[in-house]
């Protein structure tokens, strides 16, 4: 299904395949490293340290976006891996 979906989108924004997967690739790894960041950004010690002392609240929406992204990503990666192919008998 994948397959059928990529190859309708290359014919309507006129790209090859190889553009395409590279594009894809670049999305799928831009979404792991953002959600990273953003996951480290908000776990730092000394960032809830210093919440803790002013008494702040800290906010779930960062790691939950964190989270999506690295999901999202991950999939797109997962979606686009070259398949092996069968050697013929």
């Amino acid at each position: 299904m994948f397959l059928q979906s990529r190859r309708a989108l290359s014919r309507i924004a006129h790209v090859s395949d190889r553009v395409l997967m590279r594009a894809l690739l670049i999305a799928g790894t831009v979404l792991i490293g953002f959600g990273v960041l953003s996951l480290a950004y908000y776990a730092s010690p000394i960032r809830i340290t210093l919440l803790d002392a002013m008494g702040q609240k800290l906010h779930l929406t960062v790691p939950f976006l964190g989270g999506a992204a690295i999901l999202i990503g991950g999939a797109i990666l997962f979606a686009i891996r070259s398949k092996p192919v069968a050697d013929e008998k």
